[in-house]
């Protein structure tokens, strides 16, 4: 369900909004700070399949690694509902983001 609601957003997105995507990737701010780690963390680690449970048990104590948990957690909240900017959806596709973590684990 996920996977069909990113691939009609994405339809929509053109060369163009793709461009912007990259753009505003580069302005300073939250968002863009937690995007640059999650890219980090797919760097070290292969996916984007960060939860707040993995950050919690493993460093306990590693304050920046829970609150990329719990930003990518909320990044996948504001796309069900449907208030993910596109731009944004754009980006974490870019990555290989799971937009619905235990459905694609239970496909494979």
């Amino acid at each position: 369900e996920a996977q069909r609601h990113y691939d009609a957003v994405a339809a929509e997105a053109d060369k163009e909004c793709e461009e912007a995507s990259d753009v505003l990737l580069e302005e300073k701010c939250f968002w863009n700070k937690m995007y640059a780690r999650l890219e980090e963390y797919r760097a070290e680690n292969g996916h984007c399949l960060v939860n707040r449970q993995w950050y919690s048990k493993i460093n306990q104590d590693d304050e920046e690694h829970r609150k990329l948990g719990v930003w990518v957690g909320k990044q996948r909240q504001l796309f069900r509902k449907d208030e993910l900017e596109k731009h944004k959806i754009i980006a974490l596709n870019k990555l290989g983001f799971e937009w619905e973590p235990f459905e694609s684990q239970w496909q494979s």
